[in-house]
């Protein structure tokens, strides 16, 4: 059996190739939650060079890139982990948003996870959680409904359920 064709890995992009000494920046490439969540522990031996990992990004040395799952996942976490200094989906998203808006910090829709994130920190855990945000923005920004049963999670999105018969104004494909 043969494999899967390999996805292209992330570019450097020209516009952020020299650092601020104009030597070229380190590609560190795609950050796991634990690089974001270790620094936040006093005591926890992966801080410091977690800390140093995402200093680089800060200070121009490296360009990084973090995925939508990653977020999902240091979201849930900070708040299931760290309920005392995350009370709730504000914090959180604070903190993630401090690092997406980093120039050298790189991902896909950058500005659709952002918009989710501050959705998510203005209506909190009542409307579901991070998923949910992300979810109901990709829905309004590409006109397509979403379909869920519990539509209290959506009120301000198309919803398809209960689904219409066929014929009968059920959402159209863009």
């Amino acid at each position: 059996m043969s494999k899967p064709p390999r996805k292209p890995s992330p570019k450097l992009s020209p516009s952020t190739l020299p650092g601020p000494s104009g030597a070229p920046k380190r590609q560190l490439g795609w950050l796991d939650a634990n690089v974001l969540i270790h620094p936040l522990f006093e005591n926890d031996p992966h801080r410091p060079l977690c800390r140093q990992i995402l200093q680089d990004p800060e200070e121009g040395r490296a360009e990084a890139w973090i995925d939508v799952l990653t977020v999902h996942e240091v979201s849930d976490t900070l708040l299931r982990v760290l309920a005392t200094r995350f009370p709730s989906p504000r914090e959180v998203a604070e903190y993630l948003t401090s690092l997406l808006l980093l120039d050298a910090v790189r991902c896909a829709d950058k500005e659709v996870l952002l918009a989710a994130l501050q959705r998510w920190a203005e209506r909190g855990p009542k409307f579901g959680g991070f998923a949910d945000a992300w979810l109901a923005v990709r829905a309004q920004r590409s006109g397509l409904p979403v379909c869920c049963v519990n539509g209290s999670d959506f009120p301000d999105v198309v919803n398809t359920y209960p689904l219409a018969e066929p014929g009968q104004g059920e959402a159209a494909t863009p």
